[in-house]
């Protein structure tokens, strides 16, 4: 959590998303494989952060899992950035 600097609703063509901007996405790309560091720089240069959750096959309102997600854990990202 202490990586997080921000949880939002973003939003492609029809799909909604939770995405999770994270403060330095270099420390995550560089652990990962050439194959999934190409797919996920694709998402950046398009604009979406490194953790995108989509919740379209689960029948979980996007809206719903956000304010849960901040109310049960914005205190630790949202604190930090209003420091």
């Amino acid at each position: 959590w202490e990586d997080i600097v921000d949880i939002r609703l973003t939003h492609l063509l029809d799909q909604k998303f939770i995405s999770i901007f994270l403060k330095n996405e270099d420390d995550y790309l560089s652990q990962m494989n050439f194959l999934q560091r190409n797919a996920y720089k694709a998402n950046l240069k398009m604009g979406f952060p490194l953790v995108n959750i989509t919740l379209n096959t689960s029948g979980k309102n996007p809206k719903l899992v956000l304010n849960e997600i901040e109310n049960k854990f914005g205190h630790y990202y949202k604190e930090k950035n209003n420091s």
